[in-house]
């Protein structure tokens, strides 16, 4: 393997566990009691998500350009580039819509990782 390619992985693994770890020592989701979910997260990241989540699996009501749940029917293409349109981000149809918070947690870390890899 060459050193370039050890280099990026150590990177992204370093980052990851400095997330981790730093949540962790925190003790904040979903390493402990608190809860990082106020303003941006809990309000606009993991219900965007979630209406990701529904229209990969094709339950949601509207579609990429309507969004019946936000205010009176509001385009949700606006949102998903704001907010969705990371390549990571339909990675959240892998797990149960339940743990939508644990998606967007998996999926800020992976992008933290690979951010550190390309950068190195």
């Amino acid at each position: 393997m060459p050193n370039t390619t050890r280099s990026c992985l150590l990177s992204a693994l370093l980052s990851a566990v400095a997330v981790c770890g730093g949540d962790a020592v925190a003790r904040v989701f979903p390493f402990g009691p608190r809860h990082r979910a106020v303003n941006d997260l809990a309000n606009q990241f993991v219900p965007f998500h979630a209406h990701l989540w529904d229209l990969l699996r094709g339950r949601a009501d509207g579609g990429l350009l309507l969004d019946w749940r936000a205010g009176w029917g509001t385009s949700f293409l606006p949102d998903y580039g704001t907010y969705l349109s990371s390549p990571f981000a339909p990675l959240v149809a892998l797990l149960p819509r339940a743990d939508v918070e644990y998606a967007v947690y998996a999926v800020t870390v992976l992008k933290t990782a690979v951010a550190a890899a390309a950068m190195t």
